[in-house]
């Protein structure tokens, strides 16, 4: 077994996955007015580095049969830590993060531009400011009725679209969908998300979102929600947990056209 053979062998992240991610997250900045916060991830590409030059290190000088063993080994170290890292889930990235990890506000969206305030407007004249043509849920859960205004966030670079459904008389029941002009970052807990189909497309499931007291971050399993992507825009549908089985919610979001 040749040394060319054992140097090609070392383990190495994806390039093209590793600067693909790189670029989303220092080009833009967030949604929901949080801080990016990249630290994580960073530490994580430096730790692969690492790992990466102290197998080559050790590769020139053993024993052909010890650098082989250990070449399978690091090579599996390396392939594992790519995969525990980050999850891509269709155009979706996914960060797992535990809450004693978080050092500044989780983030979701990257999106480009400046926040600006969001309007509250009847639907018609919210479907007309919204540039971009979007589609709506032909099915709701029972009782659950569309309401007459939304919300509209008229950035030109950024722009989003609420709709609320009322579900009962309690101001808390109530389904939200935002639909917006975005990639998205997640910083989510092991365990708290899934991947699924919407349509034949890739999304995600997630119970829970995460509450700030001071500086320390919470995972609350008071929502749950559904992300996926549907004519190039984001959709995000998320109701109170315990009030709408999550089989509700998909065959809303499975009804959208």
């Amino acid at each position: 077994m040749s040394d060319r053979f054992l140097y090609d062998a070392r383990p190495v992240l994806d390039r093209e996955f590793s600067e693909e991610l790189y670029q989303k997250i220092t080009g833009s900045h967030l949604s929901q007015r949080t801080v990016l916060s990249s630290k994580p991830l960073i530490r994580g590409l430096l730790r692969a580095m690492a790992i990466a030059g102290l197998c080559l290190g050790i590769l020139l000088v053993s024993s052909t049969a010890a650098r082989a063993e250990f070449a399978a080994m690091m090579n599996s170290i390396g392939n594992n830590l790519q995969t525990t890292m980050s999850n891509l889930i269709g155009r979706i990235i996914v960060i797992e993060t535990e809450p004693s990890e978080m050092e500044v506000p989780p983030e979701e969206m990257l999106r480009q531009g400046v926040d600006s305030p969001l309007v509250l407007l009847p639907v018609p004249q919210a479907f007309q400011v919204f540039p971009i043509p979007i589609a709506i849920p032909t099915w709701a859960p029972s009782p659950c009725e569309l309401e007459d205004n939304a919300l509209v966030d008229q950035n030109d670079a950024h722009p989003s679209i609420t709709l609320i459904w009322a579900c009962a008389s309690d101001a808390s029941s109530r389904i939200f969908m935002t639909v917006e002009k975005a990639s998205m970052v997640a910083h989510y807990p092991p365990d708290t998300y899934k991947e699924i189909t919407v349509q034949g497309e890739p999304g995600l499931v997630v119970h829970g979102i995460w509450h700030r007291s001071g500086n320390e971050f919470t995972w609350v399993n008071d929502t749950m929600r559904i992300f996926w992507y549907h004519d190039n825009l984001l959709y995000d549908l998320m109701a109170p947990a315990g009030q709408f089985i999550e089989e509700d919610l998909l065959q809303m979001a499975e009804s959208v056209h």
